[in-house]
């Protein structure tokens, strides 16, 4: 074991290689949050869930949020402005439907 620790300059040329080999992965990271991917086709669960989505709609939702940080949510001017990003909403192809507060 000393002999490990006889040449840290070494260690530490290691540790720098392999976080920089790491680094350079990044980029080609991907998040795919899809668990339906990990479930058999032929499994009950998922069959049950494909026939719940057929019959009441998908189960997949987007929550948007605005920041307002000092003034009331029912400024006429912010509803204005959230009816108008509603509406942009609405007109995007997959969705189906937007609840808003206006």
């Amino acid at each position: 074991m000393k002999r490990f620790f006889k040449y840290p300059w070494m260690i530490i040329a290691l540790v720098t290689i392999i976080t920089v080999f790491f680094a350079f992965q990044l980029r080609r990271a991907e998040v795919d949050n899809n668990n339906f991917r990990f479930v058999p086709a032929n499994d009950p669960a998922r069959l049950l869930s494909k026939k719940i989505d057929d019959t009441f709609g998908s189960q997949v939702f987007i929550l948007v949020g605005l920041h307002r940080p000092y003034d009331s949510v029912l400024d006429a001017d912010f509803l204005k402005t959230l009816r108008t990003y509603t509406e942009e909403i609405k007109k995007l192809p997959m969705v189906d439907k937007v609840e808003s507060i206006v």
